[in-house]
């Protein structure tokens, strides 16, 4: 059998400046990959990374797939539609959602 071949410094390099911008902490980071906090620490300098700043970009791009996604679904529109004005509104000035 053949031994699993480690990432190459560039993949582990990639994999945590990805990590970090999704918001892991150092700690983990360091335990998910096997690797020193301060190899963790030394890469982030080195690629000028901050926590979180992943975060964002990922929600706005997630965010405008599912826009799409229902807008593009014409059962759902329709079921929606149905809902607004088939509901009563509830004591405080609310429709209530229909499942």
């Amino acid at each position: 059998m053949r031994k699993k071949s480690a990432p190459t410094t560039t993949e582990r390099d990639a994999r945590i400046v990805a990590m970090r911008g999704l918001g892991c902490s150092l700690i983990d980071i360091a335990e998910t990959l096997s690797i020193s906090l301060s190899t963790v620490e030394r890469t982030l300098k080195r690629c000028e990374s901050k926590k979180g700043e992943l975060l964002g970009e990922l929600i706005m791009q997630s965010r405008e797939e599912v826009l799409s996604t229902l807008k593009a679904d014409k059962q759902l529109q329709l079921m929606a539609a149905t809902t607004a004005t088939a509901n009563p509104l509830s004591k405080k000035g609310k429709r209530i959602a229909v499942i």
